[in-house]
């Protein structure tokens, strides 16, 4: 199972080949974090090209924060080619400071299929945010907790990205990998058999 990881703790400067700018923006490397430092109001993205997941399966993991009116998420099954605002297609959750968390469907760079997941998301405070794509399930999580779990089939294959809504945006610890596969038990005592499904660095077993 693929896994990947960056902390972004290099010297300062552009985000590296493992990364690529969508719908422009400042992206660098500063004090051993990544930031989006271009506020004009629209959606910008840093796909990762790092290497491929094994399968369509998997879960994007990051910490981020933003100064008020800004907002910052994490993608998965992302659009894996293009570098204009319509490359960004995708299921997201998306914190928007002073408002609230959304899990967001990107369409060609729109948000129209957001919805609001409630919460508080507060200025220049550090969140670890995550979303799952396990077959036509996604599930998203802030700071550990389940916001929201729903199915859709719209996106079937794709990678992870980092998603900002104006700036200055900052994310840290970034984190993705394949989810296990769901592997037979049988229980040979009593001839009962179930499944367990598991998963390679999580911890919303």
């Amino acid at each position: 199972m693929a896994s990947f990881s960056d902390a972004f703790n290099r010297a300062n400067g552009a985000p590296g080949a493992n990364w690529s700018a969508i719908n422009g923006g400042s992206w660098a490397i500063a004090s051993n974090a990544l930031t989006q430092s271009d506020v004009a109001g629209t959606y910008r993205g840093l796909r990762w090209n790092g290497g491929a997941f094994d399968s369509a399966n998997f879960y994007a993991r990051v910490t981020g924060r933003a100064p008020s009116g800004m907002g910052f998420g994490v993608m998965v099954r992302a659009t894996l080619t293009g570098t204009a605002l319509t490359d960004i297609d995708g299921y997201a959750i998306v914190g928007f400071v002073g408002d609230q968390w959304y899990r967001i469907e990107f369409t060609n760079g729109s948000d129209a299929g957001y919805i609001g997941l409630g919460g508080t998301v507060t200025a220049n405070t550090n969140y670890t945010i995550e979303v799952r794509a396990n077959g036509s399930t996604i599930t998203v999580y802030a700071n550990g907790s389940q916001l929201a779990s729903w199915t859709d089939t719209t996106y079937t294959t794709g990678g992870a990205m980092l998603v900002t809504y104006g700036g200055t945006v900052t994310f840290d610890d970034f984190e993705a990998a394949d989810l296990a596969t769901t592997v037979a038990l049988t229980l040979s005592a009593t001839g009962v058999s179930r499944s367990e499904s598991t998963r390679l660095n999580s911890s919303h077993l």
